[in-house]
């Protein structure tokens, strides 16, 4: 039990009445007699709020949380009692990655009456937390000291990867793919294979495309018209090992990788294909078969949400094998991965040649910017001069694996962080376009 700013108050109030008593009888029994007056007050003002105050505090709102962003955790505050309680909560966060803004709830209820309250906080990591006990601090009838009262709250929230801004880069990025020079682009993909209808003929058609038979009919040219075939598999694999739980930009590589996987699934499934997932290190950890729509989405972020990455290196060849023997459709295949040497790049090829022929690969890297620029600066002293001549050798050796998995027919693809998204969809549209699809 802990006094208010109200009781002090009246304590530094009455040591003027104190000194009066003094006069008149002992010093010592008047401030006794006044600080049992005091006690007094407390105690029924302790007494009376413990009678009537009746309160009832649950948790509300979604559990799905979305990492960096803020967002709040909502309670609901039921005053069961005849009288105002003004009360005060504090909830348990888990543990550090959760930063909190004005964690200290504050509101008035009138009685029989339901408000809600929260707090905002934004998550700093993907996974599932535990949110416990909710301490609230209830002000006495009297306003004369506040009572402590615990609620067991305990409830288990999801951070999931960031859909708010993996929406904002789908929308820009959408934008960006059908507008040219201003003009709203009449299709993403270009002409495919599949049958849509026949039409005239116009100026410009291919010949190829002439449908003799229904030209012969009606004597005049008529054309196929065709469109690309939908439900094309393209898969995301993303590898969680060591070398992808480096940090750039304050960003670990898995998580740009989630994103962009998401980004690319959601475009995937917009243009009528299939998008699919397959997350592994020293073994396959998920594998979401190729759908789309919102429950295919919602299958994609509980595989993504609680990914962690590893210090072990990666098995490409077995996350290889097991997909071959799930999947006997021809796919699309974009894996998110990274590597520190030659000899690193050297077994992702060997392990490529498992898939190659059934299925197309492509390898996406994020540029090292920090190393980029240890190359680029300029040399001062003598360490200056080391990290250089280190930063030179590890890009060079990085070009080189590059360039030996491109002429092994591996593509391999190196990107800026913030230009994952455009680069994976633009080759997805080229690979489309190549294969008549």
């Amino acid at each position: 039990m802990n006094v208010t700013k109200k009781f002090i108050k009246i304590a530094l109030g009455s040591v003027p009445i104190i000194g009066i008593a003094s006069l008149i009888i002992s010093p010592a029994i008047a401030f006794f007699s006044i600080n049992i007056l005091l006690l007094v007050l407390l105690m029924i003002d302790h007494r009376v709020t413990k009678k009537e105050m009746n309160i009832e505090v649950v948790r509300i709102g979604s559990e799905r949380l979305s990492v960096n962003e803020e967002q709040p955790i909502l309670f609901e505050i039921y005053n069961k009692g005849n009288q105002i309680v003004n009360v005060e909560l504090v909830d348990e966060l888990p543990d550090y990655h959760f930063k909190t803004l004005q964690p200290k709830m504050m509101i008035e209820v009138m009685p029989g009456e339901k408000q809600e309250i929260g707090y905002k906080t934004i998550p700093r990591k993907r996974g599932a937390f535990i949110f416990g006990k909710v301490h609230a601090k209830v002000l006495g009838r009297l306003g004369m000291h506040y009572s402590y009262i615990q609620f067991d709250l305990e409830r288990e929230y999801k951070v999931y990867p960031n859909l708010l801004a993996v929406k904002k880069t789908h929308m820009t990025m959408y934008k960006n793919l059908i507008e040219r020079d201003g003009k709203k682009a009449t299709k993403i993909i270009s002409q495919g294979t599949a049958f849509e209808s026949l039409r005239e003929y116009m100026l410009g058609d291919d010949y190829r495309n002439i449908n003799w038979k229904a030209s012969a009919r009606i004597d005049q040219p008529i054309v196929n018209q065709y469109e690309p075939e939908k439900n094309q598999r393209i898969y995301c694999f993303i590898d969680s090992g060591r070398p992808m739980s480096y940090t750039l930009r304050g960003e670990s590589k898995l998580d740009k990788a989630i994103n962009s996987a998401l980004v690319v699934s959601d475009m995937v499934g917009r243009n009528g294909d299939l998008s699919g997932l397959l997350s592994f290190n020293t073994e396959v950890t998920s594998m979401v078969m190729p759908g789309k729509g919102n429950g295919h989405r919602d299958k994609m972020m509980e595989a993504l949400y609680h990914m962690e990455s590893t210090n072990l290196t990666s098995n490409y060849e077995d996350a290889f094998l097991y997909f071959k023997e799930k999947e006997r459709h021809k796919s699309i295949i974009f894996l998110f991965t990274d590597f520190d040497t030659f000899e690193e790049a050297d077994l992702l090829g060997k392990a490529a040649s498992v898939i190659e022929r059934n299925h197309i690969l492509v390898i996406i890297l994020l540029r090292n910017e920090k190393i980029e620029s240890m190359r680029d600066q300029k040399a001062k002293v003598e360490e200056d001069i080391f990290n250089k001549a280190a930063a030179i050798e590890l890009l060079e050796e990085r070009r080189r694996a590059i360039k030996r998995l491109n002429h092994k027919n591996v593509m391999c693809i190196e990107c800026m962080p913030e230009k994952v998204e455009i680069t994976v969809i633009n080759k997805y549209i080229e690979i489309k376009n190549k294969m008549g699809i």
